[in-house]
């Protein structure tokens, strides 16, 4: 027996899956046998032993578990064509002493065998109802992160139960897109404010932002985009917790607007360490900067347009020297391909504006039109995040 998805969409509230959120982080436990595994008795607990409470549990796992699995494209999309050769994941993210529990609530071993196997055995509804889960999860507000804000902490993954204020750090989410071609890469370049859709997977880690930004395609479509995006009032959900690849620090965000620091000199580069928010490794990220300084959105896409020619002629010259195995002195040298950057990287700056905000904040947010007047308010909000929203 599981839940159908209007069912689901009658009982599972953003409350319930903070609650939900909470408990697995209670009952996360190390077992010589399996290891990291939830307790059942805690996770039993704190659902009241109720039938109908562990369902709405299971959903809310198995949701976190296919997105943060391999299945991220296919729950966005809601088409099982999107699941063709990728694999539904491992049993349920720590839920090796669940089985029982989830039996016990009616949960057929059919269902679970959904989540072990190819995903071929998913259904659409079963997309559809992961979909619902994680966009109900981005409204949250005032989120936090415990096992990346304590990691240096002693316990299972720095998990700690301590009070503490939401660090700054956490106020910042990082983005890498790769592999743009010139046209998509200007667009973005032009663009002052973007659409989230309804999910999409952010960092606290700039690491690991930077990670999905590195390119080193120099005669193809090398171009990157790296955000910076300030989120002062925390929303959106931390997936750590049930996630196959924790140390990715990431976060889910949707249903909202990045509005976008205006382009300025520096941030455009082929070295993504010179974006990087420690000065010293910034300052070896400009040394090894292979573009010159671009002043304005006209001079970068001169540089573009100019760099895609020069690609396009060192690719006939190439093509000339393989058909003839000499080179033609009236095309550009070959080896000209060195001096090339590896990659074209754009620094987007700005901050987030949740669909969910109240009308107050999202008005102020989308009123100032420049980054640099915001930057006061910006400070402002980080001050009163840090001050209304407290660990639990």
């Amino acid at each position: 027996m599981t839940i159908s998805l209007e069912e689901l969409k009658n009982k599972l509230t953003l409350d319930k899956i903070k609650k939900y959120k909470n408990l697995v982080r209670s009952a996360l436990k190390v077992y010589p046998d399996v290891g990291a595994a939830f307790d059942p008795e805690i996770i039993a607990k704190g659902l009241n032993n109720d039938p109908s409470e562990i369902i709405l549990f299971y959903e809310y796992q198995k949701a976190m578990s296919l997105y943060t699995g391999a299945l991220y494209k296919a729950i966005k999309s809601k088409k099982l064509e999107d699941t063709k050769d990728k694999q539904a994941g491992v049993m349920l993210a720590y839920s090796q002493k669940l089985v029982e529990l989830f039996k016990e609530a009616g949960i057929t071993d059919l269902e679970m065998s959904k989540y072990s196997g190819a995903s071929n055995a998913l259904e659409v509804e079963d997309l559809e109802k992961a979909n619902f889960v994680l966009s109900l999860a981005v409204q949250e507000k005032g989120f936090d992160d415990k096992l990346g804000l304590f990691r240096n902490e002693e316990g299972f993954g720095g998990l700690s139960t301590r009070k503490s204020p939401i660090a700054k750090s956490k106020q910042k989410l990082y983005r890498g897109i790769k592999n743009l071609s010139a046209e998509q890469f200007l667009n973005i370049l032009k663009t002052k404010r973007f659409k989230l859709d309804s999910l999409e997977s952010w960092t606290h880690d700039q690491r690991v932002g930077f990670g999905f930004s590195e390119s080193s395609r120099k005669l193809d479509n090398n171009y990157s985009v790296f955000f910076s995006v300030f989120n002062p009032q925390q929303y959106g959900t931390s997936v750590e917790d049930l996630s196959s690849f924790s140390g990715e620090d990431e976060v889910l965000l949707g249903g909202g607007i990045i509005r976008v620091d205006p382009y300025k000199s520096g941030k455009i580069s082929s070295d993504l360490d010179m974006f990087s928010d420690d000065a010293s490794t910034a300052a070896v990220g400009r040394k090894r900067n292979k573009i010159p300084k671009l002043e304005s959105i006209s001079e970068v896409e001169k540089y573009v347009r100019g760099l895609e020619q020069k690609k396009s002629d060192i690719k006939d010259s190439m093509f000339y020297l393989e058909r003839y195995g000499l080179r033609n002195p009236d095309l550009i040298d070959p080896d000209e391909e060195l001096n090339l950057p590896d990659m074209v990287a754009l620094y987007v700056g700005g901050a987030f504006i949740s669909d969910y905000a109240d009308p107050e904040y999202r008005n102020r947010m989308l009123r100032e039109q420049k980054f640099k007047v915001n930057k006061k308010l910006i400070r402002k909000l980080i001050k009163e995040s840090i001050k209304n929203h407290i660990l639990l």
